[in-house]
């Protein structure tokens, strides 16, 4: 499915459909300014049928799509999940770095 509807409801309205190009190209890899200065010439944001979506190559456009909220998120806020559960055979664990942990208070060398 092409997200054209969702690209061109905003201020972009100009929107290229199959644009070929190959991100992984060694040459493009190298020095891509030139490219995507041919791409921000013909549109802001193109459509890539190889990977399945639409690539904003203009400044406008990226600040467009990254503030939309229509464009979702990639993570959730949930708290993060609770940290393992320590083995009884593990060293304590302490804040400060080379914290003395034997039990006279003096690490051994």
């Amino acid at each position: 499915m092409r997200p054209a509807n969702a690209v061109s409801r905003g201020r972009v309205a100009r929107y290229r459909p199959d644009v070929v190009f190959d991100p992984s190209d060694p040459v493009l890899l190298s020095d891509p300014y030139p490219v995507f200065a041919a791409l921000r010439e013909r549109a802001p944001v193109h459509w890539h049928a190889g990977m399945g979506l639409a690539v904003a190559v203009s400044h406008a456009a990226c600040s467009e799509v990254l503030r939309s909220r229509s464009a979702g998120r990639i993570w959730t806020d949930k708290t993060p999940a609770a940290a393992p559960r320590r083995s009884p055979h593990s060293p304590p664990a302490s804040p400060v770095c080379g914290w003395p942990t034997s039990r006279n208070g003096v690490a051994s060398s």
